[in-house]
């Protein structure tokens, strides 16, 4: 019987804490839509993606001088050719961390980019 009590409070205190939540998530849509119908910002930009849609992040920043524009620079000096899977290997980097340096730094006319899709190469200028 000891058991059957306790696996009803564990139950009991999931659905409370379920309910709090799904709570909180329709309070912010509703907050979300009433704010887009009156051609407001949303409170909780974090909340929205750059096309303001609910549940995206916004991506990372880029600086263009910090350290890691500066390693991934270096590296296609250093090994110029290479595409981005290649590149994401050789800085022990995911590709998605590197695409937005690339982006950057084309834009810049630090590096030049060949080719289509996957077999795009970058080297530097």
């Amino acid at each position: 019987m000891h058991i059957d009590t306790e696996l009803n409070r564990l139950v009991a205190t999931f659905v409370g804490e379920l309910k709090a939540l799904v709570q909180q998530a329709t309070r912010d849509e509703v907050e979300y839509a009433l704010r887009a119908a009156l051609g407001k910002k949303p409170l909780h930009a974090a909340k929205t993606g750059a096309r303001g849609l609910p549940g995206r992040r916004p991506g990372r920043p880029v600086n263009p001088n910090g350290e890691r524009a500066a390693q991934i620079y270096d590296y296609i000096k250093a090994n110029p050719g290479q595409r981005m899977e290649l590149l994401a290997m050789g800085l022990a980097l995911k590709s998605k961390m590197i695409k937005p340096y690339l982006k950057q730094m084309l834009t810049q006319n630090k590096i030049a980019a060949a080719g289509k899709a996957r077999g795009t190469t970058y080297t530097a200028l």
